[in-house]
Parts: structure tokens; C-alpha cells; sequence
């Protein structure tokens, strides 16, 4: 159902901007309907299965591809301090493709960072933010979103890089980690 929703929402747009545009090349009307109609069910077919294939290469890593939505969230609660958890978040970041720390506040507990731009995506801005619940126990929110806000599709990475950040956060604590959505 999702591939068929991909397909359709893709040719739609795809067919109805080319056919703005083949309106102006042609002077047939029928001619650049069908041309619209034609690349719009080309461009369908092709995002359908890019998303298809980025799903089933997210599946082999063991990552769920219910929601490949751009905007991803996870929280994780963990037995440690902030001081003792914003180091390892900082590393998850490092660790991921390509991703470079702009701004560290520990006073407040948040990290921003971005990924550089792939094939995928225009790149991710990711927020990581700390909140103490407890006496050694600490909430960790970790947020991506696409560099363009206007972004529908990204192929699954935003969601890979949540879910790298909490595996990374896991490894580093030996699995005392409790993850919630």
C-alpha cells in the first residue's frame, strides 16, 4: 500500500508540473497531456521502486520501515548522568556518515548537528537534547529532520540515522537502555 501511495503521489505531481511545462513546448494539448501523463507514470514507477529497495536495504539491518517519514524521533532512558551521556551522544553523531556537531550547549544538554548531502537526502539536521529524570538516570531525545523543511521523502535516512544514534547509545552503555518512540 505504501509503494502504491509513492506511485500515485509521484505521478501526480510529476505528470501535473510537466504538464505545465510541455504546455508551453507543444502546441498540441494532446500531445503534452499525454507526454505529462506518461513521464508523471515513468517518474511513479521509479520513486516507488527506489523506496521499495531503500526499505529492503533498511530491513536487512534490522530496522523497522513502518514510518520512513523524514521526521524521525526516538527517546531513550538511560542509568547515567548528562555529564556521563553527552560525550557518548556526541560520539553517535560522529559516527554517523558524514555528520559534523554545530552547536554543543551543556547547560541546557543539546547537541545540533548535520549530515552533508547525499543521493538520499539534502542532508538531516539532527537535535539531540538531555533532560535528568532521576538520580543517574537521564531522558535522551533524539530528532531528525530534512535540511529542507518542504522534504516528503528521504529514502529511510533520517529514520537510519535515529535508529545508528540509539544503536551506537546501546553499545556504548551495554545495552542499559530503555527506548521508547
Amino acid at each position: 500500500m505504501k509503494y502504491i501511495r509513492i506511485f500515485f503521489l509521484s505521478a501526480l505531481f510529476f505528470g501535473v508540473w510537466m504538464g505545465i511545462v510541455y504546455s508551453f513546448q507543444f502546441s498540441n494539448v494532446y500531445i503534452a497531456l499525454t507526454s505529462a501523463s506518461i513521464a508523471g507514470i515513468v517518474f511513479g514507477f521509479i520513486m516507488a521502486v527506489f523506496s521499495y529497495f531503500s526499505d529492503q536495504r533498511l530491513k536487512k539491518k534490522g530496522i523497522d520501515t513502518s514510518n520512513t517519514n523524514p521526521r524521525q524521533s526516538r527517546k531513550v532512558s538511560v542509568d547515567r548522568t548528562i555529564s556521563e551521556v553527552i560525550p557518548i551522544c556526541e560520539q553517535a553523531i560522529l559516527s554517523l556518515n558524514k555528520a559534523v556537531i554545530k552547536q554543543k550547549d551543556l547547560q541546557t544538554g543539546t547537541i545540533k548537528a548535520k549530515t552533508k548531502m547525499s543521493w538520499k537526502s539534502f542532508g538531516e539536521i539532527i537535535k539531540i537534547s538531555t533532560q535528568s529524570v532521576g538520580d543517574n538516570e537521564t531522558l535522551i531525545e533524539i530528532k531528525t529532520s530534512p535540511f529542507i523543511p518542504t522534504a516528503v521523502m528521504d529514502y529511510g535516512k533520517g529514520l537510519e540515522n535515529v535508529e545508528e544514534i540509539v544503536n551506537y547509545i546501546k553499545s556504548e552503555l551495554n545495552g542499559e537502555v530503555i527506548v521508547g518512540s
